[in-house]
Formats: C-alpha cells, sequence, structure tokens
C-alpha cells in the first residue's frame, strides 16, 4: 500500500483501491482518490480504477477522501452517467458535508441526473428534503419553475411519509 504514494501506474492503484476497500490505512485512501480523480478524465480504460477508488472512499473514506467526492460531484455536474455513479457512491455518514449541495442540485431545473439525485435525497437528507419540498409546493409558483414543482411532488411521494398523503 506504500506504492499508491508514488505510483502512476493503474494497475498498481487499482490493487490499491481495492485493497483498501476493506483493509488499510484510511489515509491512503484520500492519497489513491486524490491521485484517481486527478487522472480520470471519462476514459473507458480508467473506469474500473476509477469506480473501486468510489467505492473505498464511500465505505472507508475519512471526512478528507469524501470532500474530494464533493469535488467531483461539481466537476461532473452536466454528465448525466457520471452523476448516477458518484451519487450512488455517496455514504449516507457523510451527509452533512453533502446535503446542502444535493439540495441546490435539486433546485437546478436543467440538473440531468434527477432520479438519481431523488434516490440520494431520500436514502440521505429525508428531514431536509422534506423542508425543501414543502418550502417549493407553498411558495408562489414564480419562486420555482414548474419542473423543479414537478420534481418536488415526485419526491414527496418516493419519501412515502405517511403523515404527507394529504399534501400530495
Amino acid at each position: 500500500l506504500t506504492a499508491v504514494r508514488d505510483s502512476q501506474n493503474p494497475a498498481t492503484l487499482l490493487v490499491c483501491a481495492r485493497v483498501l476497500s476493506h483493509n488499510g490505512r484510511r489515509e491512503s485512501i484520500h492519497v489513491i482518490a486524490r491521485r484517481v480523480f486527478a487522472l480520470f478524465d471519462g476514459e473507458a480504460e480508467m473506469e474500473e480504477l476509477y469506480r473501486a477508488t468510489l467505492q473505498a472512499v464511500s465505505l472507508r473514506g475519512g471526512e478528507e477522501s469524501l470532500a474530494l467526492l464533493l469535488r467531483e460531484l461539481a466537476r461532473w455536474k452536466n454528465d448525466r452517467g457520471r452523476l448516477e455513479t458518484l451519487l450512488a457512491a455517496l455514504p449516507e455518514r457523510a451527509d452533512f458535508l453533502y446535503r446542502d449541495w444535493l439540495l441546490e442540485f435539486f433546485r437546478d431545473p436543467a440538473f440531468p441526473a434527477r432520479d438519481a439525485l431523488r434516490a440520494t435525497l431520500t436514502r440521505m437528507c429525508r428531514p431536509e428534503a422534506l423542508e425543501l419540498i414543502l418550502d417549493i409546493l407553498r411558495s408562489e409558483r414564480e419562486k420555482y419553475p414548474h419542473p423543479v414543482r414537478v420534481e418536488a411532488v415526485r419526491l414527496l411521494g418516493e419519501l412515502q411519509l405517511p403523515y404527507c398523503l394529504q399534501t400530495v
């Protein structure tokens, strides 16, 4: 695992990422994530390494590593496929880091991965999502675009909260 500090070889980085998903020093996860995220530009041959690194960060990464995922969300915010992968990798234990970004994405009518975003919000930010939904639905029509209002109703239904049935 010490090879991760100096290596640029994707195969070495892949082995390290897989090992770090279950064992090893958590500090090494940050090192490999920083390196892999910087190297990755969407190429198919680096996809396996990218996903293994996401898994290591998601399962065992510390706050620094999780912050790198936030940078990745911002970096790929217009790529639907990449966003779906990243949103699925966000761990529930780090909702405090991602909450504001996720809610901001929800307010954006042009956000490309709406289904994945709703799934992530129901998994991670239920109380905050409910607060946003109710704000969107109770506000004037001019405050939020129609697609955002429709998404709010969908998300409210997906939260499956019995006390929101009347609102739906």
